[in-house]
Formats: C-alpha cells, sequence, structure tokens
C-alpha cells in the first residue's frame, strides 16, 4: 500500500510517503516545514489568523509532492495545538475548503499510541526489558512505557517545547525539578533499561550531543540557558532553524523524564506519528 500521512503539530507540519507492507514502513519522501500553528494559542486559546494561513499554504505544498508519487490516500491528523484551540473547527474548514483533506484531531492517549507504533516500526528491534518512548512536541508530551514489544502504560503532558518557551522559568532548575515532580506523581518513577526520543527535540540532540548520555545533556542545557536564541541558532544554523526559540525548552522536558525514569542514555528513533498512521490504515485494511 502506498500512502501519505501529514502531521500538523503546533511547531511543525511534517510529510511522509511511504510503501507499507507487513508492518514495514519504506520511505519515499519525507518533508518538515516549520510554520509554528500554536504561536500563542497558550495565553490565548485561540490559533492564530496567519498561523492558520501559513499552515494551510503547506498543506497545499504537500498536495503537489504527494501528487508526484501517483494516486493515494492521505491521511492528515493534528495534535496538541489543534486539540486546545477554541476556534479548531474554524481551521478544520479552512483547511478541507482550501486542500480537500479532512484533519483527524488526535486526543493525547491517540497520539501517544500512534507514536509508539512509530518509532517501533523505525527501530530495527525494540529494547530488552523496560522501556520508555519520550515524544517532546511543541505542545504536548507524551510519555509511553514498555515491556519488550509491548506497551504498559502510556500519558499525554500539556508541557511541549513551543508551550513552555512561551513561559517563564521552565528551563531553571526549579523548573526542571518541577517538570520531573509532575512525570513521576503520574507514575513514571520506575526505573528503566532504555529510553527511546521521537520528534524534533530528540532529533536536534542526536545531531548536536557528543554522546546522548543523561550527564552530557544536563550539562548542555546548563550552557544553552544562558544563551539567546540568536547564539544557539548561530552554533547550529542548520538543525535549530525554526526551533532555536524553543530547543532549549525542549531539552528540559527531555532531561525531566529522563530523570523521572532514571534513564542513563537515550536512543532516537526516526518513527514518529506519521509512520503510526501509516500503520494503523494497514491494519484497517488487513493487509
Amino acid at each position: 500500500m502506498r500512502a501519505a500521512a501529514i502531521d500538523i503539530g503546533t511547531n511543525t507540519v511534517l510529510l511522509l510517503v511511504a510503501d507499507v507492507e507487513d508492518g514495514h514502513v519504506r520511505e519515499l519522501c519525507s518533508e518538515q516545514r516549520i510554520p509554528r500553528l500554536g504561536k500563542g494559542v497558550d495565553a490565548t486559546g485561540n490559533l492564530a489568523p496567519d498561523r492558520m494561513m501559513a499552515v494551510i499554504e503547506v498543506l497545499v505544498e504537500y498536495r503537489d509532492i504527494i501528487a508526484e508519487y501517483g494516486s493515494m490516500d492521505v491521511m492528515v491528523s493534528a495534535t496538541s495545538a489543534v486539540r486546545d484551540a477554541a476556534n479548531r473547527i474554524e481551521f478544520l474548514w479552512l483547511v478541507e475548503e482550501a486542500t480537500g483533506y479532512r484533519v483527524r484531531i488526535l486526543t493525547g492517549e491517540e497520539e501517544a499510541d500512534t507514536t509508539f507504533r512509530g518509532a517501533s516500526v523505525m527501530m530495527d528491534a525494540p529494547p530488552v526489558g523496560a522501556w520508555c518512548v519520550i515524544d517532546i512536541g511543541g505542545g504536548s508530551t507524551e510519555l509511553i512505557l514498555a515491556e519488550g514489544g509491548n506497551r504498559v502504560k502510556q500519558r499525554s503532558f500539556d508541557v511541549g517545547s513551543v508551550r513552555l518557551s512561551e513561559r517563564s522559568g521552565w528551563t531553571s532548575p526549579e523548573g526542571v525539578g518541577e517538570l520531573t515532580d509532575l512525570f513521576r506523581s503520574h507514575g513514571f518513577d520506575q526505573r528503566v533499561d532504555a529510553a527511546v526520543g521521537v520528534a524534533g527535540t530528540a532529533a536536534v540532540m542526536k545531531a548536536v550531543a557528543p554522546d546522548l548520555r543523561l550527564t552530557t545533556l544536563e550539562a548542555m542545557l546548563a550552557d544553552w540557558r544562558g544563551l539567546t536564541p540568536e547564539d544557539l541558532l548561530a552554533r547550529h544554523p542548520e538543525v535549530l532553524f525554526g526551533r532555536s526559540d524553543v530547543i532549549t525548552a525542549g531539552l528540559a522536558i527531555l532531561v525531566a523524564a529522563m530523570r523521572a525514569m532514571g534513564v542513563e542514555e537515550l536512543r532516537v528513533s526516526a518513527g514518529g506519528i506519521r509512520h503510526g498512521l501509516l500503520l494503523r490504515a494497514l491494519n484497517e485494511e488487513g493487509r
């Protein structure tokens, strides 16, 4: 089955065109744009008109890209920013009017489930023993505990890199401690053998960190707290374009999650919501 999946996130809009067969995803095209749909949603409760139009421009571009690969089903999902916005129905109508796409708003639980599927399929094999998936988005963070290939516990938290960067104090030691306590208070306090990161923050860390040990990430967070977004962008212009003002908050969430579960090192999976959406479609068709 050839299909496309579009993930409308708080910060990014991601496209995947792939062939899916027997539980495997073979990527044909992967694209990323950063229109930041969720800018200001935490404060105003609404999606800004200019951000909605920026996303629609991306979706029109993606529609043309998809057409180059032939006729196929296109699955479009939206997560935290749209989920939380009071004017989400207006946004869904605008998208359908401009592109013909019907957007499925994932609940927090559905987002966690879809992320786990996508992360798992893009690893050679799931870690042995107790492990977790850490998905840090712009508006929310999903934590999933697993034992081998089976999910044990999952939860979506209303903390994300864009949401927290628009608040003050969350990258301080006290803020990280508060996040750690939040995760632990909801049952993510057991020690795991491995952690797998997905999405933008994890991908950036893989690109810029000398290693992905907790001690390294903690030292990086201490350094980045004192830098402006312009400083960070000058250091890492390619990987931090569109993220330099939110990446420190994403790193703070990552450090807090790893501390909560006592994990010493992070692995990164290239999978995510888009891959999970395609696997779900495959299962629904019984292929």
